[in-house]
């Protein structure tokens, strides 16, 4: 079962802060935050690149899906995270469809996390990506 937990967008500074926990969450007294916070939820897998960096929704990602690159944003829809860009059949790939798991890591297979929705101009780098 993937970890419950959410990335802290500060919208006035334009940047992505801290990660949380369910648990982190619950046990604060108050937030470190002055409500101008947009809470992205981690979507439970790891991009391909030696970082490991974790898949949060409205991170702006690069996938290689049947031989061609798109640059896609992540997205919940209904019952799971979806890549949505334009350029894929339907407009969207369903996460599950390129996630790979060995029991103990589960990343998407042809993904790398370039930035953020968010972020200035959506390609702002994410604290661990590649620069």
């Amino acid at each position: 079962m993937r970890e419950i937990k959410f990335a802290a967008f500060l919208t006035e500074h334009c940047q992505m802060g801290k990660t949380f926990t369910i648990k982190d969450l619950i046990e604060m007294d108050s937030l470190p935050f002055n409500g101008n916070v947009k809470w992205l939820q981690y979507a439970g897998f790891h991009d391909e690149s030696g970082d490991q960096v974790e898949v949060f929704e409205s991170d702006i990602v690069e996938l290689e899906y049947e031989g061609e690159t798109h640059i896609c944003e992540v997205k919940y829809e209904g019952s799971g995270f979806m890549f949505v860009a334009d350029s894929l059949p339907d407009g969207y790939l369903w996460a599950s469809e390129v996630i790979e798991f060995d029991g103990s890591y589960c990343w998407a297979e042809g993904v790398r996390v370039v930035g953020n929705a968010h972020s200035r101009q959506g390609l702002a780098p994410k604290e661990g990506a590649e620069q």
